[in-house]
């Protein structure tokens, strides 16, 4: 698969995937050092259930850290044994 080339003749090629791909981060970048820049968020959803009977495990604590920030995030599973930890970025601030 070719991703980029460049010819004396035709200029340089970029497969237009790529090309995309090459200004998103472009955009984020400029938006970084504008001031712009707001990080998208995510949501961990998950649930803890007993190894044998599969029974869901209510009021069980789950601890969630990151380890590039150093933040961590407990909660704690609903009656059901879910839990959702959300507003979290990449990085996990």
């Amino acid at each position: 698969m070719e991703i980029a080339s460049v010819s004396k003749r035709n200029g340089k090629f970029v497969e237009e995937g790529y090309a995309a791909v090459f200004i998103s981060e472009a955009e984020r970048v400029i938006s970084i050092i504008s001031g712009e820049f707001e990080p998208e968020t995510m949501m961990i959803n998950g649930g803890v259930f007993g190894l044998n009977d599969k029974a869901p495990v209510s009021g069980a604590t789950v601890d969630v850290g990151f380890i590039e920030s150093g933040s961590t995030f407990t909660t704690s599973t609903d009656n059901d044994g879910l839990f959702s930890i959300g507003d979290l970025t990449e990085a996990g601030l």
